[in-house]
């Protein structure tokens, strides 16, 4: 199943799965008869059992967040627009930072910023995540506002790198760079 796509004005990207499956990234391979688009599924993960939930494009690269359903702990890929070969992607441990089980949901790229937003699990009072990255997602660091947010579910990372954040029970934020 797609849980998210994202479109550039040429192509369409998705993500999704199903719990019992690896995470997948489908690639655009063109229109079929109807004008539909046909998608390539790439499993970068091939191990993990879960979904992708999110999914941004900047240029040539995609950001992609979702869960690991074993090990019930958020995913982060990062990868090009035409990674049909897993290896072409790269998984970051940002759930490393979340003491305990974690969901991510959200993502945004502009450049070399990217964002990954989520929750703690079981949902509870606070349990809203954001993590941020300046240098493309090799170092992050916990960017969540001070919130009684339970989830944070879309952001948008704007031109002059005002970040918004909209979650559950209408939370929404925004900082100013």
């Amino acid at each position: 199943q797609i849980l998210s796509m994202v479109e550039d004005g040429e192509a369409i990207y998705a993500v999704g799965s199903t719990i019992t499956e690896p995470p997948l990234v489908f690639l655009p391979t063109g229109s079929g008869q109807t004008g539909a688009p046909l998608f390539t599924p790439v499993a970068p993960l091939p191990e993990v059992q879960g979904e992708l939930w999110g999914v941004a494009k900047d240029g040539d690269r995609l950001l992609a967040v979702g869960v690991d359903q074993d090990a019930d702990t958020g995913v982060v890929l990062i990868g090009p627009t035409d990674g049909f070969n897993p290896a072409a992607w790269q998984a970051p441990d940002v759930a490393g930072l979340v003491e305990g089980s974690s969901w991510f949901r959200g993502a945004c790229l502009r450049g070399d910023h990217l964002l990954v937003l989520g929750e703690r699990q079981p949902w509870r009072r606070g349990g809203g995540l954001v993590f941020e990255s300046f240098d493309g997602g090799v170092t992050w660091a916990d960017a969540a506002p001070e919130s009684e947010a339970q989830a944070w579910h879309r952001c948008e990372i704007l031109a002059d790198g005002t970040v918004v954040l909209a979650g559950v029970n209408g939370s929404f934020a925004v900082r100013a760079p």
